[in-house]
């Protein structure tokens, strides 16, 4: 899941993975390798760059630094640099993941099908 990016089409897609039988789903954020940092970063923001262009849509944090995903993920108090890697806030991360859980429930009414995990 990229913060900002993937979150918004989130609920669709769940009810789309229940609607063809997907019985469980996996949510990871996406983190960024502290060696490959630069790199990563730039190329990411030249693809959202051209996916905001092409008619796509991120978040408004992510608009204020330009579609700069680390400056995001570094505007964070509580984001952390541990195992090699840079990872998203936690307590964004948390409040997305009970967002993501509703949406699975709402999809399990519907379809009875698909487990959070």
């Amino acid at each position: 899941m990229i913060p900002q990016v993937t979150e918004n089409g989130m609920k669709d897609l769940i009810f789309e993975l229940a609607k063809a039988g997907v019985k469980h789903v996996i949510v990871e954020f996406f983190w960024f390798p502290i060696a490959h940092t630069k790199d990563k970063s730039a190329r990411l923001k030249l693809a959202l760059d051209a996916y905001c262009d092409a008619g796509g849509t991120v978040g408004e944090g992510l608009k204020e630094y330009h579609n700069d995903l680390y400056a995001l993920h570094n505007s964070f108090e509580d984001s952390e640099k541990v195992y090699g890697r840079v990872f998203y806030s936690k307590k964004q991360m948390a409040r997305l993941m009970l967002n993501f859980a509703e949406m699975v429930s709402e999809a399990n009414k519907e379809f009875k099908k698909v487990v959070f995990s």
